[in-house]
């Protein structure tokens, strides 16, 4: 029945503004709130147990023993509670656990954090030590984390700020004495002892270190860094309006075809502060990026690509004089997937195991496979072949010459990751997980034991441990199958539909209101994004893609993603359509999509269609509306990109090449010169600080509708950069719901 959605419609409709903000928080923020499915294994020195702390079950750490996958708690909490009243004066309400987070300093030892203070416990009979500064400092043992891929396949975004001198990560040397950071740029080493740091070099005005891909080498005694220098680049201002005299700060950027950053590897002596630069030959818009060392710290592995993304090399390095030596060159028909997502290069696979041979991923035959090469980089043979797209390597053991990797094998779902087995001979490849979904795997030091995390839009996130050959052993630790639904989480609905050449598969998802009644009439929006680094379907039950489409499910409508052609994991012709043509294939896919849906679901209304997309899907809802304003009624651009000639080149040249090769591409990619076309709503949101799509892009198209005297309306967020967060980001999410509802 109609009236129940409209019903529905209405009584959201009817709350007050900050009830609806806080009720599309709350619908945003559900999948924080599911406890089980993940956590952070601590393997025993023995190697025959590991221990963790399940978010389902708080009250106690545990024991689970890697042959048998049989559990038991590793102490008595309230026996540990007790002592450290006793002991030590240290109180804590409640029953569970005092800590969070443990690491294994050593077999049968544990040490925890409680009320600011360290200490140390035996597992065997809860010896408690208190642990000093200067020792806690010096520890080198540290729980082993969840691979960057457990929640999301291959994930991608902008750094921001370009190039992102003095921005990355803590690097701890492999002794466990110091902390590498580089603040300003100033490459700066902090004892881990007594907490002092201090600058190694110091870099002039416009240059500096990055750390983001920095390696130390194996007697910590000397770093390999990128080195950038953006003298001579053009500057963004960011205005602080919100001061009480306005400020204005001026960031290094470079918009396609500009003047961009040289970048150089430097290895560094810690103690001298002695230089030697890596003799990369130079090139214009050179990324380059450290691997690490290898041959006990004689060499240092690196890798660059060229500025326009087709041609990537290896280089082994000699640390003593500079002196490279090119070990892989390689050039790809479009461009190398993914490799332009910020100032380094990530998710490349060229990982050396052992000094004398080379994992190295390649799209050579239009799949990324992984192939072996020798310590001089001569190819050796393939490992992984077939029309099925490898994400990454997953371990190697080098014990049982074998290696572990994820890839979508399924050929009935070709989304879902499974992770292989195969010999480092090649021989032997065999799939080693089971059942739909996403899978994600640690890898035991010694490769015998297995933890898959494990989820679909289905089914929530569950671990198995695993043998090394697949065999299930038991199941560790799996988040209560309704823990969304109890907060009108709703599961997606799976669909295929077919692209605008008439034969690809593409595969999306479809969000239902609550109290769905298939005999009513609902509006639909679309949630795009169809930028070229990543999908934009939610793959696993709490995925973050999901949050937005949700909302808008929530607020009634039916919400529509997909991934059409353009977009990564499925191949390199699939995503090379994008290739010197961005935006020109993008919109018919996608409204093709709609037209289906709606031909085949009575329930959706073909009148009332909307669109909404943030960043690049912030370009393709603009787009839409001004190439099919016959089905797009209303849109909501987020933070959006406009004309491929005021875009982050790290953004669009790899795709798209330079403007000046490119000429015809890049005209027929501006949305400006189309805006006399909008005939349908627009809204605008846009932060004033962002600098991935700077705010100057909506300035132009504000310019270009006012020309063409087409209305639109505009929503501000002062200091927000490239994202919704905080107050402005939920008030933003709210504008965009309210804006729906009211035109749609």
């Amino acid at each position: 029945m109609a009236g129940v959605a409209l019903d529905h419609r209405v009584a959201i409709a009817a709350m007050t503004r900050a009830d609806r903000i806080d009720r599309t928080r709350r619908v945003m923020l559900a999948p924080t709130t599911v406890l089980g499915g993940a956590f952070e294994p601590v393997w025993t020195g023995e190697g025959a147990a590991l221990l963790y702390l399940d978010p389902a079950r708080p009250t106690t750490v545990l024991r689970v023993d890697l042959a048998t996958g049989e559990r038991s708690e590793a102490f008595d909490v309230a026996a540990l509670r007790e002592r450290l009243r006793q002991e030590f004066s240290v109180d804590v309400p409640g029953v569970d656990l005092p800590f969070q987070r443990f690491e294994l300093v050593a077999d049968g030892m544990i040490r925890f954090q409680v009320r600011r203070r360290w200490f140390d416990a035996t597992l065997a009979d809860l010896v408690l030590t208190e642990v000093t500064e200067d020792v806690r400092r010096a520890a080198t043992s540290v729980p082993t984390p969840w691979p960057a891929a457990a929640r999301s396949i291959r994930p991608a975004k902008m750094t921001g700020l370009y190039p992102a001198i003095g921005i990355g990560p803590q690097v701890t040397s492999p002794d466990g004495r110091w902390v590498l950071t580089a603040p300003a740029g100033r490459l700066t080493v902090t004892s881990t002892l007594d907490g002092r740091g201090q600058a190694v070099v110091t870099s002039p005005a416009r240059t500096g270190y990055m750390t983001s891909s920095a390696a130390w080498a194996p007697n910590a005694q000397q770093v390999a860094a990128v080195n950038v220098d953006t003298q001579g680049m053009a500057d963004v201002p960011i205005v602080h309006w919100l001061k009480p005299i306005e400020e204005i700060e001026f960031l290094p950027y470079v918009k396609s075809g500009g003047r961009t950053a040289t970048s150089r590897i430097d290895v560094v002596d810690i103690a001298s502060g002695e230089v030697v630069p890596v003799c990369i030959p130079a090139e214009d818009g050179l990324r380059l990026h450290v691997v690490g060392w290898r041959r006990g710290g004689r060499e240092v592995l690196a890798l660059s690509l060229n500025r326009e993304g087709d041609v990537l090399r290896l280089y082994s390095a000699d640390p003593r004089t500079g002196d490279v030596t090119l070990l892989i060159e390689e050039t790809h028909e479009f461009f190398f997937e993914g490799l332009s997502v910020g100032w380094h290069v990530p998710g490349f696979e060229a990982a050396p195991f052992d000094g004398n041979r080379i994992v190295w991923a390649s799209e050579r035959d239009g799949w990324r496979h992984l192939h072996l090469h020798d310590g001089d980089g001569k190819l050796l043979h393939r490992l992984t072949e077939g029309s099925r797209e490898v994400s990454h390597v997953v371990a190697v053991d080098e014990a049982n010459g074998a290696l572990f990797y994820a890839v979508r094998s399924d050929r009935d779902r070709p989304m879902d990751v499974h992770v292989h087995r195969v010999g480092l001979d090649g021989t032997g490849d065999r799939r080693i997980t089971s059942g739909a979904g996403q899978h994600a795997m640690v890898v035991s030091p010694d490769a015998t034991a297995l933890l898959d995390r494990h989820s679909s839009i289905d089914r929530p996130d569950t671990v198995t441990l695993l043998h090394a050959d697949g065999t299930e052993v038991a199941v560790l630790s799996q988040a209560p199958s309704d823990a969304l639904s109890r907060r009108g989480w709703c599961v997606p609905e799976e669909f295929t539909a077919v692209a605008a050449d008439g034969t690809t598969p593409l595969h999306g998802l479809i969000y239902h209101p609550p109290s769905f009644d298939p005999s009513g009439l609902y509006p639909v929006v679309e949630h795009i994004y169809a930028g070229p680094y990543r999908s934009n379907v939610g793959r696993t039950f709490a995925d973050a893609k999901h949050a937005l489409a949700q909302v808008m499910a929530d607020a009634g409508f039916v919400s529509v993603v997909v991934d059409g052609r353009g977009t990564p994991e499925r191949g390199a012709a699939f995503q090379g359509v994008v290739h010197r043509r961005f935006g020109q294939h993008e919109i018919l896919d996608h409204g093709g999509v709609i037209e289906q849906l709606v031909a085949d679901r009575a329930y959706l209304d073909p009148d009332r269609v909307g669109i909404m997309g943030g960043s690049w899907g912030g370009y393709f809802t603009i787009r839409a509306l001004l190439q099919r304003p016959d089905l797009y009624r209303v849109g909501v651009a987020l933070y959006p990109a406009v004309d491929l000639h005021d875009h982050n080149a790290l953004a669009i040249e790899q795709y798209m090449k330079l403007p000046v090769n490119n000429p015809d591409g890049y005209e027929a990619a501006d949305n400006l010169k189309l805006a006399d076309r909008l005939e349908g709503k627009l809204l605008l949101i846009h932060g004033t600080s962002d600098v991935n799509a700077t705010f100057s892009t909506t300035v132009k198209l504000v310019e270009a509708l006012t020309r063409a005297s087409k209305p639109y309306d505009l929503v501000i967020m002062p200091e927000q950069a490239h994202d919704l967060s905080g107050h402005t980001g939920q008030y933003a999410v709210a504008a965009l719901v309210d804006y729906f509802a009211e035109h749609l």
